[in-house]
C-alpha cells in the first residue's frame, strides 16, 4: 500500500478532503523523522515504536580488491511493532489448519496440538468463502 492509497482510504472512510488527509499524514511522518533525527524515539501505543538503533563500528571486506574497510559507528532508524500489532497480523495471515493428524503450532509460548497438519486457506479466505472448503 502506498501513501496515496492510505490517504485515499482515510479520506473515503472519514469523509475528509484528500488534501487535508495528505497534509495530516505528511505532518505525522515529518514529526517522526524530526524526532528520530534528534535522537528521540517515538512510541505509538497499540501500534509500535520508531526507534534509533546504534550500530557499532565494524570491519568489512572488499572482495574484488582484497582489502578491508572500516565502517564507522552509525545510527539507523527502526520500527518495532507492538504485541497487539504482531498478534493481529499473526491471526489474520496464519493459515487455518485442518486437524487430520499430529504435531503442534506455537504462538506466544502457547502450544496448540495439530494432527497431520494440512494447510487449507488463510483466515481472510475462509471468511470470504466457506462453501468450497474441503471440510464442508
Amino acid at each position: 500500500m502506498t501513501k496515496a492509497e492510505i490517504v485515499a482510504n482515510i479520506s473515503e472512510k472519514l469523509g475528509i478532503e484528500k488534501v487535508d488527509v495528505q497534509l495530516t499524514v505528511e505532518s505525522l511522518m515529518k514529526e517522526i523523522i524530526d524526532s528520530l533525527e534528534n535522537g528521540e524515539n517515538v512510541y505509538l501505543r497499540g501500534f509500535g515504536s520508531f526507534i534509533v538503533k546504534k550500530r557499532a563500528e565494524k570491519t568489512a571486506r572488499n572482495i574484488k580488491k582484497n582489502t578491508t574497510i572500516k565502517i564507522p559507528a552509525h545510527n539507523i532508524p527502526a520500527f518495532k511493532p507492538s504485541k497487539f500489532f504482531i498478534d493481529g497480523v499473526f491471526l489474520k495471515l496464519t493459515p487455518i489448519l485442518a486437524r487430520i493428524g499430529g504435531g503442534s503450532l506455537t504462538h506466544n509460548s502457547e502450544t496448540i496440538p495439530i494432527v497431520n497438519t494440512r494447510i487449507i486457506c488463510s483466515n481472510s479466505e475462509l471468511m470470504n468463502s466457506t462453501e468450497n472448503a474441503p471440510w464442508s
